[in-house]
């Protein structure tokens, strides 16, 4: 079952603090309203009642589907700079439940578990994409390095990576951030690998909330690409061993130290 607890949350945008019930762990197998909430982008997302802006409450709480074979740790966006402090904590919490205190019945189910470390609420629904449409999150994310190093859009910095929020069999669609100034002239153009305007093409998307110093571009790529990636493994394999160190899988091994120290 899922379970929801009462926190004080502080509004990003005024400071204001206020009582909200929020996620301390998901079952979406059991409560599939919620993971479709996720994949929506409608998961706790709060409005201030002193300043009417919107923001995400993005965690902490664990993400579970038994049957799908899914434990994924959900941690607030902010902490990510400091992600080598927490990405063990949904392996151990699921070591225990699942091994150490639990039943030989559930022993028995553990083998194959996906278990993962995410910060922000787009990047949990980003793994639930890649979960769902078969998608392996080592790729993608040596995909998005692939972009970020040859979309003449991008630039190559954290805070540019690029999410998932649409899968399908032919086309992947991502969400990146580019300085006001380059997302202006974006445009469909060449992409990484590809000759002149055959890349991925790049229009203006909605708004996230990171602040106006970014703005959102909506980036489509074939599918293919990923398929382009694994027929090269050999070249990309130091990209995949590095992004997959453990359950935090995301271009932030390889961009952020990971050892920031978080102010209250």
């Amino acid at each position: 079952m899922s379970i929801f607890e009462q926190r004080t949350l502080t509004c990003p945008h005024c400071g204001a603090e206020a009582e909200h019930t929020v996620a301390v762990s998901v079952n979406g197998g059991r409560s599939p309203q919620y993971r479709q909430q996720i994949l929506d982008g409608a998961f706790q997302v709060m409005t201030c009642a002193t300043c009417g802006e919107k923001a995400d409450a993005d965690g902490p709480f664990i993400y579970i589907d038994l049957r799908a074979k899914q434990w994924i740790g959900c941690f607030p966006r902010a902490w990510e700079p400091a992600w080598r402090s927490y990405e063990s904590e949904p392996l151990d919490s699921w070591r225990r439940s699942m091994v150490d205190h639990a039943p030989s019945n559930v022993r028995r189910m553990s083998d194959g578990f996906r278990v993962r470390a995410v910060f922000g609420l787009p990047a949990l629904r980003e793994k639930l994409l890649c979960f769902a449409y078969d998608i392996d999150d080592r790729v993608l994310e040596a995909l998005k390095l692939d972009l970020l190093r040859g979309h003449a859009a991008l630039t190559m910095h954290p805070a540019a990576r690029p999410l998932l929020i649409q899968a399908g069999d032919a086309s992947l669609a991502l969400i990146a951030r580019v300085p006001p100034a380059d997302a202006d002239r974006a445009s469909p153009g060449a992409g990484p690998g590809a000759g002149p305007g055959a890349g991925p093409g790049v229009a203006p998307g909605a708004g996230s909330g990171f602040g106006a110093a970014w703005r959102d571009v909506r980036i489509t790529v074939p599918r293919a690409e990923l398929d382009r990636i694994r027929a090269d493994a050999p070249a990309w394999a130091g990209v995949l061993v590095e992004v997959a160190g453990g359950p935090y899988v995301d271009l932030g091994r390889i961009m952020l130290s990971g050892t920031a120290r978080l102010t209250a």
